[in-house]
């Protein structure tokens, strides 16, 4: 996994599903273990993974996850067969890359911790943490930032040096000393504190991708090949201490390995530019139409049925399989195959192959699916209607509690009320023997509507309107709402009501928006039930264990709380069936 070949191509190094950092001489087929990681995140992060060479291939830098989370960086000699390391544990450090000359190690770390208040309820967090440094790997080197005497032979030298670099040259020796290396490590100069990915050298300085604007997930991610985030590369050249802009809108780019060209990845673009990273997504594309493939469709879908067993058989947390005759199992199903005519048939043969291990959370999904139909948009009104009469009828208008920016109701502020009929849609009569919604393909932002409170033309009132393309928000909107209201109304307003819908970023929202606002309440009713689970299950836990401890009272009004945002109310949480994953965690946890 990961294939990093040496520059002098008699190595190979790669991480295996055992956590270890393999190192491999190709000449012999000797095979040794650098290092081996301890953890595995159950996320992208796992055993070791950002490895590279120095450029004389006698030297080997490397993360590695330590007991506290944190990931060091070490350093491996090939000739004395140890690691040492590079920094502490302290801080997050990754992506390392040595300089084309064997002089300095570039890495990324998290060690500016800059708070930022939350406005809700007073709790911090910290973003843009994200900075590089540089260690000078021989004792006697001065660091890259050090003040230096202009001497007038100096720019001389550096002219007649640069008229050699189009000679091809030995890869430079690496004269290094990890002894004391922590103190030869210094902080890029000239570069702000932000979230910047996937270090790598180049002559000049160094290349790094960097997120823009703090997304709900984009801080926590790891970028690879599959990542679909955008970020803009930004070139750091060591001789002018300056940072400059590059290709902007990428989701992840690699060196050549003579350092000199980039390819990029921007969706479903690649490209190929200059290594000083200027350009636009487009330049340099590589076109791929010319690529023609002949496929086996049976022996593809054995291939990917094979590989769906193997991945379960590997990495199972259970070497037993719970008990399952995996194997017997694959090979029975194998003999569905050349039945298989879609990868939908395909997908729902490795379901049965890995429903069988009676687990959550091992899903089969995508592939080359071939939909290829367009659907044809259809608008709608937030509303319900009954199609038993002559027009159809307004039974339920739905409109938030309040009005939020965020959900879009129709009929919201307007005198049509729930009893109201649909007479005609743009001018189209909606009779009952015509289908309504086939009036609401292809509109546009207003729709014309004729509306009466009895079901026919005379007295009916014309009405623009904006519709909605989906009404799902608006509806769960609704369905709170009136699930806390009758709480609410069977309590005498003494319990309040939150509905939690996933564990991710609609959960928060969901969160912050009603628990906050019902902390007055002495009991608080959690309805965890269709939680479609996530991650941040912990935090929500964080957020109700945090009790009031403390209470100021001024001379004049009520005494105000501390924590402002502490919860003293009686909490019961509910479930069902279809609460999943993260949701079930934090039922357990409640």
């Amino acid at each position: 996994m990961n294939l990093v070949w040496s520059p002098d191509s008699k190595y190979i190094l790669f991480h295996d599903k055992y956590m270890k950092l393999n190192l491999l001489d190709v000449s012999t087929g000797k095979l040794d273990v650098v290092d081996k990681g301890e953890f595995d995140d159950g996320w992208e992060r796992w055993g070791i993974q950002d490895y590279v060479f120095s450029p004389d291939s006698k030297w080997i830098a490397y993360t590695k996850k330590m007991e506290n989370t944190n990931e060091a960086i070490f350093l491996y000699s090939l000739t004395e067969k140890k690691s040492y390391p590079v920094t502490t544990d302290l801080y997050q450090n990754f992506s390392p890359s040595f300089d084309p000359k064997g002089k300095y190690l570039y890495f990324l770390s998290n060690r500016s911790f800059e708070p930022i208040m939350g406005v809700v309820d007073q709790e911090h967090i910290f973003i843009d943490m994200t900075m590089p440094y540089v260690a000078v790997l021989e004792p006697g080197d001065e660091s890259p930032f050090a003040p230096k005497f202009e001497e007038k032979g100096e720019q001389k030298e550096e002219k007649a040096e640069s008229k050699d670099k189009s000679k091809t040259s030995p890869a430079p020796q690496s004269k290094i000393d990890p002894r004391g290396i922590m103190e030869r490590t210094f902080a890029v100069e000239n570069v702000e504190r932000g979230m910047y990915f996937r270090l790598e050298a180049t002559e000049d300085g160094f290349l790094m991708l960097k997120g823009e604007e703090p997304l709900f997930e984009n801080c926590y991610t790891v970028v690879t090949d599959k990542t679909s985030d955008n970020y803009n590369l930004v070139a750091y050249n060591l001789k002018d201490k300056k940072i400059s802009d590059g290709i902007k809108g990428i989701n992840n780019y690699h060196l050549s390995s003579d350092r000199k060209k980039i390819v990029y990845k921007a969706g479903k673009k690649f490209g190929i530019i200059d290594a000083n990273g200027k350009g636009n997504v487009g330049d340099g594309a590589i076109d791929f139409s010319s690529a023609k493939f002949k496929i086996n469709f049976k022996e593809e879908f054995t291939q990917i049925f094979n590989e769906a067993y193997r991945i379960e058989r590997d990495w199972f947390y259970d070497k037993n399989l719970h008990g399952v005759d995996f194997e017997g199992l694959k090979n029975k199903l194998l003999e569905y195959i050349p039945e298989c005519g879609t990868r939908s048939d395909l997908n729902y043969l490795i379901g049965e192959l890995i429903a069988e291990l009676n687990i959550g959370h091992t899903y089969v999904w995508g592939g080359d699916l071939r939909v290829d139909s367009k659907k044809v948009p259809v608008v709608l009104l937030g509303v319900d209607l009954n199609f038993d009469e002559i027009y159809p009828k307004i039974t339920k208008i739905y409109k938030p509690e309040e009005v939020d920016p965020q959900i879009k109701s129709s009929f919201y502020g307007t005198f049509v009320k729930e009893g109201f009929y649909i007479i005609s849609v743009d001018g189209r009569e909606a009779k009952k023997d015509v289908n309504f919604y086939a009036l609401l393909e292809n509109r546009n932002k207003i729709v014309e509507l004729l509306v009466n409170d009895k079901p026919q033309k005379d007295g009916a009132r014309k009405i623009l309107v904006n519709p909605i393309r989906n009404e799902m928000a608006l509806r769960y909107r609704v369905w709170v709402d009136e699930n806390r209201a009758k709480v609410a109304r069977m309590s005498n307003g003494k319990i309040g009501y939150v509905h939690i819908p996933d564990m991710g970023e609609e959960g928060l929202k969901e969160f912050g928006r009603t628990y906050y606002s019902q902390l007055d309440k002495p009991a608080i009713i959690i309805d965890d039930r269709y939680n479609a689970g996530g991650f941040t299950g912990d935090m929500l836990i964080n957020r109700l264990e945090k009790k009031v401890w403390a209470a100021t009272q001024p001379r004049e009004g009520k005494p105000s709380l501390n924590p402002e945002k502490g919860c003293y109310a009686h909490l019961a949480l509910l479930i069902n069936e279809d609460t999943g994953s993260c949701g079930e965690f934090y039922a357990t946890a409640f």
